[in-house]
């Protein structure tokens, strides 16, 4: 951790939902994590979440926070809060990129079958893997694929098998975006076509999407 990651970006009263109603805290937010007060006098946090675990945010009637585990809701917000926010994901997908620059993989490991799946080597790098189902073309059914993603490459393999089902070069990758988040549903963008994943809950819906974006930014840098 350096000085500027613990810098303040914002901090101010907000209102949090809680099971049962709206609850006025002091929330923190530094380029390294979110942090919520009961006040701003207390000195011990109700709640700290690091970086790693916030993966995007929106704004509705309410700001949605979207981390690993569960979705954050918070009101009366102001642009600057909005702007803030921004200002934290751009932080958050600086340091990944820098990570990404340093760190070198040479095999990718299947979690369904504990094996691993050589890369191609000259600096390609892991950045995620899991399984998720795709769209069939003109139809309406779904295969579940071995999704494998780095920095150069999509690899999407048939279940539980070595066998590649296709491969996207993530320089082709133009956006991911969710279109059905009560289905967790996602589509790659590319310049020929575009590919429909389903995940299977809302926190793997989200991981994806802020892992895919992390490679689509890294390319429009």
């Amino acid at each position: 951790m350096t000085p500027e990651d613990y810098q303040v970006i914002h901090s101010s009263y907000l209102y949090k939902k809680t099971r049962l109603k709206w609850q006025k805290i002091w929330v923190v937010l530094r380029n390294c994590q979110l942090s919520y007060y009961k006040d701003e006098k207390e000195a011990k946090p109700l709640k700290v979440i690091n970086q790693m675990d916030l993966q995007t945010f929106n704004v509705t009637d309410r700001l949605n926070v979207y981390t690993t585990k569960k979705t954050l809701h918070f009101k009366d917000v102001d642009q600057t809060w909005i702007d803030s926010w921004q200002k934290f994901f751009n932080y958050k997908q600086q340091t990944e990129v820098e990570q990404l620059n340093t760190e070198h993989i040479t095999c990718a490991t299947d979690p369904a079958k504990g094996t691993c799946r050589p890369l191609n080597l000259s600096g390609e790098y892991l950045i995620q893997t899991g399984s998720l189902h795709k769209k069939i073309h003109k139809t309406n059914n779904w295969k579940k694929l071995d999704i494998v993603l780095t920095n150069r490459n999509l690899y999407l393999f048939h279940h539980k098998s070595e066998k590649i089902y296709r491969n996207i070069s993530t320089k082709d990758i133009k956006d991911v975006i969710e279109f059905d988040r009560k289905k967790w549903c996602l589509v790659v963008i590319t310049e020929l076509c575009n590919f429909k994943f389903a995940a299977k809950d809302e926190a793997l819906l989200i991981n994806w999407l802020s892992a895919i974006k992390t490679v689509v930014a890294v390319h429009s840098v």
